[in-house]
């Protein structure tokens, strides 16, 4: 069906704010890939779990990838979420924060869409439908020629409605087509017309090599930064969703070019303990964390069999990674939490990941939380103790 083009419309902005999105927090493929699953992610906070039981849908996010004969790549990310209206999917190029946060209530602050799409590809093309409108929206944003316009005096409005270009060649075009009013969801496609390069001081394509279907860093990256669940079978696995049913989070699968992607845990793993974290007498996180009763030392995980980015304590929210393992700890601490696996969901309104997903927001509960959090390292540290004193008895 042919699509109908739409027009845009907004304030101009200085090319000095444009550069400064283009060159934001997203300047690596694994934190593009991470803020385009997370965005897949959060989708699904604003459906009623009910609703997708009675269309029948999945609650994943679908990435599959593909490489051409002239060696250019696609990589595309799918999901059944809430999607995107048309108003919403022009907003989404707009200089500025996301409203998403205002939206989602457990979404994490993230930047405009044009923070991650103007350095992953050459040409990004999202569509995307929303329950009882009636359309489907389209936007495709030719990064190149963003790449080559891009200059001292260059405006959002002269992109948006760029000259030099017709019909769907413009730098940003939106357009709309017929569809089917019951469909929700978004598909998010990423062309790399060739490796990475540099266009006019700007670099684009930089998620060309995720494109192969042969590479494996895609699958490290989503172990290390994204939203994998824990498999429902297996004893310990079931107590840690038992911790997901606590904090009201319903896992979203995740699937890499038709693999399904599961955190698993050794079957050494067959102590599991659960603690709350709390803050002003509320419970701020909870965590839980499993080991091996028969022995002591650091936990053997192997990545692309358990799915873990490594032994040790993951900080998180909604089962998004905040940061490193062990986060806040000094070394001392690192190597006695190697002898766990475990996670501490966040489940405090008042702490909130940054941009970047590295850290939390400076926020007045922040620096009490930490404390709070490096008790809890602790108490691990004296379990090593104490179970290494019972091992040799």
């Amino acid at each position: 069906m042919t699509f109908k083009r739409r027009s845009a419309k907004c304030a101009d902005v200085e090319s000095l704010l444009v550069d400064w999105v283009s060159t934001d927090v997203h300047t690596s493929p694994s934190s593009i890939l991470r803020e385009v699953v997370k965005n897949a992610h959060d989708s699904y906070f604003a459906i009623d779990p009910k609703q997708l039981e009675e269309e029948k849908l999945d609650r994943a996010i679908v990435i599959s990838r593909e490489r051409h004969a002239n060696g250019a790549g696609r990589l595309s990310i799918e999901d059944n979420g809430i999607g995107q209206s048309f108003k919403s999917l022009q907003r989404a190029t707009y200089v500025g924060n996301s409203r998403k946060p205002h939206v989602l209530k457990d979404a994490a602050c993230f930047r405009s869409l044009l923070s991650w799409a103007l350095r992953a590809g050459s040409k990004i093309v999202i569509e995307s439908t929303t329950k009882g409108i009636a359309g489907r929206s389209r936007l495709q944003m030719n990064v190149r020629r963003i790449c080559e316009k891009l200059h001292v005096r260059t405006t959002l409005t002269d992109l948006l409605n760029d000259p030099c270009c017709i019909s769907f060649s413009t730098c940003i075009s939106f357009s709309t087509e017929d569809w089917a009013k019951s469909d929700h969801g978004t598909i998010v496609e990423i062309e790399c017309d060739g490796k990475t390069e540099v266009v006019n001081g700007h670099t684009l394509n930089r998620v060309y090599d995720l494109t192969d279907p042969d590479d494996e860093t895609l699958e490290q990256i989503l172990v290390e930064g994204c939203p994998i669940p824990y498999a429902r079978e297996g004893g310990v696995c079931k107590k840690v969703h038992a911790v997901y049913d606590r904090i009201r989070y319903l896992p979203t699968t995740i699937y890499v070019d038709g693999k399904r992607l599961e955190r698993r845990l050794s079957n050494r793993l067959t102590a599991f303990h659960t603690q709350d974290i709390k803050l002003g007498g509320r419970v701020a996180a909870i965590a839980w964390y499993a080991e091996d009763p028969n022995r002591t030392g650091a936990v053997h995980v192997e990545a692309a069999k358990h799915f873990i980015d490594g032994s040790g304590i993951q900080l998180v929210r909604c089962n998004v990674p905040i940061g490193p393992k062990n986060i806040f700890s000094d070394a001392v601490t690192q190597k006695f939490l190697q002898c766990f696996v475990g996670e501490v969901h966040i489940v405090s309104d008042d702490l909130q990941p940054d941009a970047c997903g590295r850290d939390l927001l400076v926020a007045p509960a922040r620096d009490a939380f930490i404390q709070e959090l490096l008790k809890f390292y602790n108490s691990l540290r004296e379990r090593t103790h104490s179970n290494s004193q019972r091992l040799e008895r």
